[in-house]
């Protein structure tokens, strides 16, 4: 080989030894691994922050506290997402589909499984079967509907005041009257005149005061079911209760520039019935004057005057009922304001959809409720029915039914879904939210006024409200949750919400046994795997216009 190119060839190799050793890092020491490769394809996000959340990132949990994760599916098709989380040692993950559209959506195979004892054992839960309803009792409220009233007609400057001459005259204790009563019994005469004789009168303070005047049928009077003694307490309830509520919500009603709807200064009138097929109800046509409708049958039954009819026997009998007597005046005396302002004073367009309507009802009755009340808080007794009918399918129930009671072959009960909805929102939010739906005139659909009012309140909106209502089965600790999640204590501005601590219901919230083809509008469906050590790993399908969250307490 000529000097020239054994020279060159040298310097060749020279350059290769010293590209190689710079490849291995220098030295001796050994390649490092190859990085893992990026990610694909959907995944679950953190979906809790701040003081107790549990969850570090993506894919792992902190060993305590509580962690919850997310997906939610936007799309029109089925989504299949990876599951991975690491560092749990030996709890539950707890699993929730959500439907965030108005359609049904079908629910992928999955295998079921029964949680963990909320103490961690390995114990199996005993299935604790819901209390049937008991026969022959009152349902708690009355369906409203609004299709058959009139518009409220406008004053005119030359037309009689009529509206002011049916203001209530100054009644006295002993004064007698008749007052159209619906019985809800659906028969031909379940709307009649009863007599009733006006047993209490007194004044009502607050925000919006006026007088307040308490009647009794006179069948009821002559059963001698009700005591003075009962009367008396009943009055001071309502009095206390009526600032509570005014002091919220402002004037239960105004002037108004309608000729044909009742003044403001009407007494506040509570008549006293048996029989009735509910608790409480208020009739909005008693707010029109008869004598502009000579043709409209239902406005000539009007009362003409501000009322709230309740059934004696939450008054006599109140261990029978459902719902204490002045919790059911509270939740009634709340669709009176709310008919008001965003019925009468607004327009048909701005009432709210039953479901929201019950559910600012059901908040009021509990923001009124005071620990020193004589009876407690009916919130819990209505949560732990709600939870206790999961395992029949009560959580995956459309959120715009309003059904009457549950049966067997139907687990869904409006007023429990709503009553927990609610119990979610005040104890998340407060009366400001309350406040904020009784004036948002924003849209016209009821779920964009409560999204809208929710983005108001510095919430995320309803999607993710929704999302974190549906995952109430994983039993949050009241005390102990990431802001957004669970059913705390509230208290402050003469609030006083009870904490609803997820221990207390673990031994009557038997999860689902079997998989529903549907997941139902608004729903939601809970499953559970239990006793995870180390690693949860599942590739679960999320239905389309729907979330999946993971919770581990």
């Amino acid at each position: 080989m000529p000097p020239r190119l054994r020279a060159r060839l040298l310097r060749v190799l020279s350059l290769l030894s010293i590209l190689a050793v710079a490849a291995c890092g220098g030295g001796e020491e050994a390649a490092g691994p190859a990085p893992p490769a990026p990610e694909t394809g959907p995944r679950l996000a953190v979906d809790c922050g701040g003081p107790h959340c549990g969850a570090i990132d993506a894919h792992r949990y902190a060993g305590s506290g509580v962690g919850v994760w997310q997906y939610t599916n936007d799309t029109d098709d089925r989504v299949e997402v990876s599951v991975r989380i690491d560092g749990i040692p030996g709890k539950d993950v707890h699993l929730s589909y959500v439907n965030h559209s108005d359609t049904r959506q079908k629910l992928p195979l999955l295998e079921l499984f029964l949680r963990s004892p909320y103490t961690g054992t390995a114990a199996l839960l005993r299935a604790a079967a819901p209390a049937p309803a008991r026969a022959g009792l009152p349902r708690p409220h009355a369906p409203y509907d609004l299709r058959a009233l009139p518009r409220p007609r406008a004053k005119t400057a030359s037309g009689p005041a009529l509206a002011r001459m049916a203001a209530s005259a100054s009644h006295r204790v002993g004064d007698t009257r008749e007052w159209w009563v619906n019985d809800f019994s659906g028969g031909d005469n379940a709307r009649a005149p009863r007599p009733a004789t006006l047993r209490r009168r007194s004044s009502l303070d607050g925000a919006d005061p006026r007088a307040l005047n308490i009647w009794v049928e006179d069948a009821v009077t002559a059963a001698g079911v009700i005591t003075d003694e009962a009367l008396d307490q009943l009055q001071e309830r309502i009095r206390s209760t009526y600032d509570r509520i005014t002091r919220i919500a402002g004037p239960i009603w105004t002037e108004t520039p309608y000729e044909n709807i009742i003044g403001a200064h009407e007494d506040l009138n509570v008549v006293i019935v048996e029989p009735l097929e509910v608790l409480g109800y208020v009739n909005f046509t008693d707010a029109y004057v008869r004598h502009y409708y000579p043709d409209l049958p239902n406005i000539q039954q009007s009362n003409e005057a501000l009322a709230v009819y309740m059934h004696a026997r939450g008054i006599y009998a109140p261990d029978d009922v459902y719902t204490d007597a002045i919790q059911t005046f509270s939740h009634e005396l709340t669709h009176l304001i709310f008919w008001f302002y965003r019925g009468i004073l607004a327009g048909d367009d701005d009432q709210l959809d039953s479901w929201l309507n019950e559910t600012v009802a059901e908040a009021m009755k509990e923001l009124a409720y005071h620990p020193d009340d004589a009876a407690p808080s009916d919130t819990e007794a209505r949560f732990q029915s709600w939870l206790s009918w999961g395992r029949r399918g009560g959580f995956n129930c459309d959120l715009r039914d309003m059904y009457p009671i549950p049966l067997p072959n139907r687990a869904c009960y409006g007023y429990s879904t709503v009553n927990a909805l609610a119990a979610f929102l005040m104890r998340h939010y407060g009366a400001d939210l309350l406040v904020s739906l009784l004036h948002d005139f924003s849209s016209s659909d009821s779920f964009e006024i409560l999204d809208h009012s929710l983005r108001q309140a510095g919430g995320d909106g309803f999607p993710a409200l929704l999302r974190r209502f549906g995952t109430s089965a994983a039993l949050f600790p009241a005390a102990a949750s990431p802001p957004g999640f669970g059913y705390p204590a509230r208290h402050g501005q003469d609030v006083f919400l009870i904490p609803l601590d997820g221990a207390r219901y673990a031994d009557i919230n038997t999860l689902p046994g079997r998989v529903p083809l549907y997941l139902e509008p608004y729903g939601f469906f809970p499953f559970v795997r239990p006793l995870v050590q180390g690693s949860y790993r599942e590739t679960l399908l999320v239905p389309p216009r729907s979330s999946l969250s993971l919770v581990i307490r």
